[in-house]
């Protein structure tokens, strides 16, 4: 039995399919507020949405992740419906198109700036080797201390030597790179503004490493074994009411091993 296929009314029209490539452009700081695996570009999920619904639809994201049909929808002026499983994903969504008032933030944050930059910039202010003045930290990288089962050594990841896909202790021994038993400072970008200036390469920070590091590996130390004067989420534990771990939670039990 062959079928007929129905009529399409003429009021209803078809709605040309998208056949072209849409550019990504880069995140705004909406979707800058806090990391997310794998967002979406805003530009091209809001041609979509633009294309294929008109003001006053409802869209439906049934796996909302950061939040980006969602807030691409209302801000077109379409209602929304943003499910997810994953609780963060939702708290990141909603706490992105909630309603605020601008200068009460901004208040909160000046206040909130005025008691504590100092306190929060000492602990990233470095001395640069260069001119010996105070200045700030841009960045730290931190390098994995793998012990060679062989020689019994501590070997930095970073000064490993690597062999085709193997990362070799300096006995020549395969290193065991699940063996970490510690970390160490292995290079700091800086914000030195008199020697930025002096600079003959147009760069955003400058960089140190070696034996530059030595002052810095020492007041990191002291740092890194300071009690936390305020109240933190000590208990907190990656892992499910049913005991279960979360799949990423690697080597550490509680969210306060995440931070230093």
């Amino acid at each position: 039995m062959t079928s007929v296929p129905k009529k399409v009314s003429t009021s209803q029209k078809l709605i040309p399919h998208i056949d072209h490539a849409i550019s990504p452009k880069a995140h705004t700081p909406t979707y800058l507020m806090h990391k997310f695996w794998a967002r979406k570009p805003h530009n091209v999920v809001a041609e979509y949405i633009e294309h294929y619904s008109k003001k006053g639809d409802i869209v439906l994201d049934p796996f909302v992740g950061s939040g980006v049909t969602a807030i691409e929808a209302l801000r077109l002026g379409r209602k929304v419906v943003a499910i997810d499983l994953n609780p963060i994903a939702t708290f990141i969504t909603e706490m992105t198109v909630k309603p605020i008032d601008t200068d009460k933030f901004e208040q909160a944050f000046r206040n909130i700036e005025k008691n504590a930059k100092d306190s929060i910039e000492n602990l990233y202010t470095t001395e640069c080797p260069n001119c010996g003045k105070k200045c700030q930290e841009v960045y730290v990288m931190r390098s994995a201390v793998i012990k060679c089962k062989e020689c019994g050594k501590d070997i930095a990841f970073a000064k490993s030597k690597r062999e085709k896909k193997k990362y070799l202790c300096s006995c020549g021994e395969k290193l065991d790179i699940s063996n970490i038993v510690s970390e160490e400072l292995h290079e700091m970008g800086y914000d030195c503004e008199p020697c930025l200036a002096k600079s003959r390469r147009k760069v955003r920070f400058l960089v140190k490493k070696g034996a530059e590091l030595a002052k810095d590996k020492e007041r990191i130390q002291k740092i890194d074994k300071m009690e936390v004067p305020y109240w933190v989420p000590k208990d907190a534990r990656l892992y499910y009411p049913s005991s279960r771990p979360f799949v990423k939670k690697e080597r550490s039990d509680f969210v306060i091993d995440l931070f230093d």
